[in-house]
C-alpha cells in the first residue's frame, strides 16, 4: 500500500494529506487503497484505475469502449467472474488477456488452472466488470431471476398458484355449498354465521395471545438491543438492494439515509436497481452523481415486472456477506446494520434472516396514515416478536429484512411471481429448518396518503398472501411434517384465516343484521343449543371489536403517541377497507395474479420536507 500511495502522490492524483487519510481509512477497514479512494473522493474510476495500471506496468482495459470478446466468455462462469472481479477480455495470439480490478492469489490460481499459464492481466474498474457481465449476459441473468425458483423448486413457486385439479375441486365444493344453501336457506345462513364467527373469534383470540407474548418479548428485545462493537476492518461487506421504479423524486432522501448509516462506507455495496425503460430514474441517478458506494444495476424488460424479480437480478452482483433491502423512501436507524450483525453473531447459525421494525414518518398526515401506523405498530412492535418467541413462521416485511447472502442464494432468492415475496420467503425459510429473528431497530417509511393509493397497495399485499397460502398449502401433510403442530396452526390463523376473514366479514355482519332486524327469522324447530351458539357468536364479534381497540391502545401507548389516543376508537372500522381490498385482490388473483400495482412515493408533505 505504501508504494502505491507514493506512486499516486508522484502522479499528483491527490495531495499528500488526502492520500494519507485514504491510506489510514483503507487500513482501518481492511480494504485496498483503491477502494477508499473510489468511495470517498471525486476521482473517476477510470482515472484511478489507469494510474493503478501504470503502477502495475499493465494495460488499462476500457471495457465500455472496447468490450470483451464474447467468444471467450462462458455463461456458466458468470458468478466466478464476479467473485474474482475478473473477466476474459481478448486474445493476443494464444494468450488470453484477463481484465481485473485487483490481482489476488485466488485469481492467479484460477487463471493458471483455466488457461494453463497462457494469460496476462490488464487492469479495469470493478464497475466495468459488473457492467460487462450485466450487458453481455442480460438474457441469461434475466431468465434465472424469473425462473430459477420455478425450475429448481416448482412446489414453492407462485407461477401457477393452483393446479387445474385444485381449481376443479374448489369449484365443486362451492357448487355443493350453494346447492345446500338453496335447499335449506335459513339453516344455511345460521350455520355459515356460526362457522365464520368461530374462525373470526379464534383468529382474534390467537392474535390476542400473540400480542401478550409479543409485548413481553419486545421488551426483552428492546432491552437487549445492542450494536456490534468491533473495528471497521473486522466488519463484513454489506450489500443493500434498493429496487427503484419511477422513484426519481425520492433519490436525494434515499441516498442521504444510506450515507447516514453508521457503517464504514468502504464496506457498503449499494445496488440501485432500475428498469431498463425507466429513463427518468436512470437520468436522475446520473444527475445526482451519488457516492460510488452506489452502483446502478439495470434490469432488462421482461414479465413479470415485480420487485422480487428485480432483487433476484441484482442479487447475482451482491458482494456482501450479508444483504438487505431498503425501499426508495426508507429511513433506517443509523445503527441498524450493526444491530443486525450483533443478532447474527449471538444467535445459532440457522438464523438466516433478521427483520427490523417498520413504521411511518408521516403517520400524523391524515386519518388513514394514523390507522396505518397503528396497524404497523401492532404487527411489528408486538405480533412478530410473538411469532418469533413461539417459533411460528414470520411473514417478513417488504423492507429492512437482512439475510445471510449465501443462504438466501441457497433458497433461490425471492419468488418473482409472488407479489408479497417477503411473506413467502419467511415461510420458505421455516420449511427449510431455518429461523427468522426480529430486532428492536426501526425503519421509517412513507404511508399512502390517499384512499385509492392505500387500496391499491393493500390489494397487492392481500393478493400476495392468498398466493402464499395457496402455494404452501399445496401439500398440507408435508407442510405439517416440516413445521410441526404449533407452527402449522400458527400459519393457518395468522396467514390463512386472516385473509379469509377479510372476505367473509361483510357477509358475516350482513347475516347478523338480517337476524337482528327480524328480516330473517330462524325456524321454531332450530335446537336450543344452536340458538345459544348463535348468541355466543354474536357476543364474540363484539368482544372482537373491543379487542381491536385494546390492540390500538397498546400500540399508541408503546410508541407514546399521545396525539393518537382518540383514534383507537376508530380503529375497528378501519378494517372495513381491508374487505374492499380483499375482494379486489381475489378478482386480481383470478385475472392477473402476477400484476404488481406500484405504490407512488414522495407525495407526502413530510417526504417533501413539509
Amino acid at each position: 500500500m505504501e508504494l502505491l500511495t507514493e506512486f499516486l502522490l508522484d502522479e499528483s492524483l491527490l495531495n499528500k494529506n488526502d492520500l494519507q487519510w485514504h491510506a489510514r481509512t483503507a487500513l482501518q477497514a481492511g480494504q485496498p487503497l483503491a477502494g477508499s479512494i473510489l468511495r470517498n473522493s471525486n476521482i473517476s474510476p477510470h482515472t484511478l484505475y489507469k494510474k493503478i495500471a501504470k503502477f502495475e506496468g499493465l494495460a488499462f482495459a476500457d471495457l465500455r469502449k472496447n468490450p470483451c470478446d464474447k467468444e471467450l466468455l462462458s455463461p456458466e462462469m458468470r458468478d466466478k467472474y464476479l467473485n474474482l472481479q475478473a473477466i476474459p477480455w481478448k486474445k493476443k495470439n494464444d494468450i488470453t488477456v484477463i481484465a481485473t480490478s485487483e490481482i489476488t492469489a485466488g485469481l492467479k490460481k484460477w487463471a493458471n488452472k483455466q488457461y494453463k499459464g497462457k494469460y496476462i492481466f490488464a487492469i479495469t474498474t470493478p464497475f466495468d466488470i459488473n457492467h460487462s457481465i450485466n450487458s453481455i449476459f442480460a438474457s441469461e441473468n434475466d431468465f434465472e431471476a424469473r425462473e430459477k425458483l420455478w425450475q429448481m423448486r416448482p412446489e414453492c413457486s407462485a407461477k401457477e398458484p393452483m393446479s387445474r385439479k385444485d381449481i376443479y375441486m374448489f369449484m365443486i365444493i362451492i357448487i355443493l355449498i350453494l346447492i345446500v344453501a338453496a335447499i335449506y336457506p335459513i339453516p344455511a345462513l345460521a350455520v355459515s354465521f356460526v362457522v365464520t364467527a368461530f374462525f373470526y373469534n379464534m383468529t382474534i383470540l390467537f392474535k390476542s395471545i400473540l400480542l401478550i407474548i409479543g409485548h413481553i418479548a419486545a421488551k426483552e428485545a428492546e432491552k437487549n438491543s445492542i450494536a456490534l462493537d468491533v473495528k471497521d476492518k473486522d466488519l463484513p461487506v454489506y450489500t443493500i438492494l434498493v429496487p427503484l421504479y419511477k422513484e426519481e423524486r425520492t433519490l436525494d432522501k434515499l441516498t442521504s439515509s444510506i450515507m447516514a448509516l453508521d457503517y464504514p462506507k468502504s464496506k457498503l455495496d449499494v445496488k440501485l436497481i432500475v428498469e431498463a425503460d425507466d429513463e427518468m430514474t436512470i437520468n436522475a441517478i446520473k444527475e445526482l452523481r451519488p457516492s460510488r458506494i452506489f452502483e446502478m444495476i439495470i434490469v432488462p424488460y421482461s414479465l413479470p415486472r415485480t420487485k422480487p424479480k428485480a432483487c433476484n437480478y441484482a442479487l447475482r452482483f451482491a458482494r456482501g456477506e450479508y444483504v438487505t433491502i431498503y425501499d426508495a423512501e426508507d429511513i433506517p436507524d443509523p445503527d441498524q446494520l450493526k444491530k443486525v450483525l450483533y443478532k447474527f453473531k449471538h444467535s445459532p447459525k440457522n438464523l438466516v434472516c433478521v427483520q427490523a421494525r417498520l413504521n411511518y414518518f408521516n403517520r400524523s398526515e391524515n386519518l388513514l396514515t394514523r390507522m396505518f401506523a397503528i396497524e404497523y405498530s401492532i404487527l411489528f412492535d408486538f405480533m412478530l416478536f410473538g411469532l418469533e418467541k413461539v417459533n411460528i413462521p414470520i411473514p417478513l416485511g417488504g423492507t429492512s429484512n437482512h439475510f445471510r447472502t449465501e443462504m438466501l442464494r441457497e433458497l433461490y432468492g425471492w419468488d418473482p411471481y409472488n407479489v408479497t415475496e417477503d411473506a413467502d420467503l419467511g415461510l420458505r425459510i421455516s420449511q427449510n429448518g431455518w429461523k427468522c429473528g426480529i430486532i428492536w431497530s426501526l425503519t421509517k417509511e412513507e404511508a399512502p396518503i390517499s384512499l385509492w393509493a392505500w387500496i391499491k397497495q393493500r390489494t397487492r399485499w392481500i393478493k400476495g398472501h392468498m398466493q402464499t397460502y395457496l402455494v404452501h398449502m399445496r401439500s398440507p401433510i408435508s407442510l405439517y411434517k416440516k413445521l410441526g403442530f404449533v407452527s402449522f396452526m400458527g400459519m393457518q390463523f395468522f396467514l390463512g384465516a386472516s385473509t379469509i376473514i377479510f372476505l367473509i366479514s361483510p357477509v358475516m355482519w350482513l347475516v347478523w343484521g338480517l337476524f337482528m332486524s327480524g328480516i330473517v327469522r330462524l325456524d321454531v324447530d332450530i335446537p336450543a343449543w344452536f340458538d345459544a351458539m348463535l348468541d355466543l357468536s354474536v357476543t364474540g364479534l363484539f368482544i372482537g371489536i373491543f379487542l381491536q381497540i385494546i390492540f390500538a391502545v397498546s400500540a399508541i401507548l408503546k410508541n407514546n403517541w399521545k396525539d393518537m389516543q382518540p383514534y383507537s376508537l376508530v380503529f375497528p372500522f378501519y378494517w372495513v377497507l381491508h374487505s374492499i381490498a380483499s375482494f379486489r385482490a381475489l378478482w386480481q388473483l383470478i385475472k392477473c395474479p402476477h400484476y404488481w400495482e406500484k405504490t407512488t412515493h414522495g407525495v407526502s408533505k413530510f417526504a417533501k420536507g413539509g
